[in-house]
């Protein structure tokens, strides 16, 4: 009977000792990104970048509507975009990174490719729109590239 207490005993300090309280979380909550670590910023693009092309083919796609994108720390973004009549300022994250709206909106089995910013946001508040943009050095300049449309550094 007294190891029968014993082995009660010390399985309920265990099982107490296994919760592992919230105030020691470090993780991001999960409106934040899947995985958050300070070196994810290798690709140097912390910053403002102001689109740079009109091309035409580019026309009546989404990249179009965007006209500069500020890009923080705190993988956070404000995303300035155009709409027929008024420019505004859009609140969204970016990850270099999947993201679990990624693997959502591309399909499990897409994959990012390892120069590309994913770039995450509500258009008209509603449904996520998701962005790829691929980082290319032109003439010695890094420029993120939105389908036919460049953005660069501010």
């Amino acid at each position: 009977m007294k190891n029968f207490k014993l082995l009660t005993i010390l399985i309920f300090v265990l099982t107490i000792l296994s919760f592992k309280p919230k105030s020691f979380d470090n993780t991001q909550s999960k409106k934040d990104f899947d995985a958050y670590y300070t070196e994810k910023d290798k690709n140097d693009i912390i910053g403002t970048w102001i689109k740079k092309t009109d091309s035409k083919s580019s026309k009546k796609s989404i990249a179009d509507n965007i006209l500069e994108i500020k890009f923080k720390k705190n993988f956070t973004a404000k995303i300035k975009v155009s709409d027929s009549d008024r420019i505004r300022i859009i609140t969204g994250k970016w990850s270099s990174i999947e993201t679990e709206n990624f693997k959502k909106i591309a399909g499990n089995n897409a994959k990012l490719p390892s120069n590309n910013i994913i770039l995450e946001y509500l258009r008209n508040g509603k449904g996520m729109n998701l962005t790829t943009l691929s980082k290319e050095i032109k003439n010695g300049k890094v420029q993120l590239k939105l389908g036919e449309v460049l953005f660069d550094k501010k």
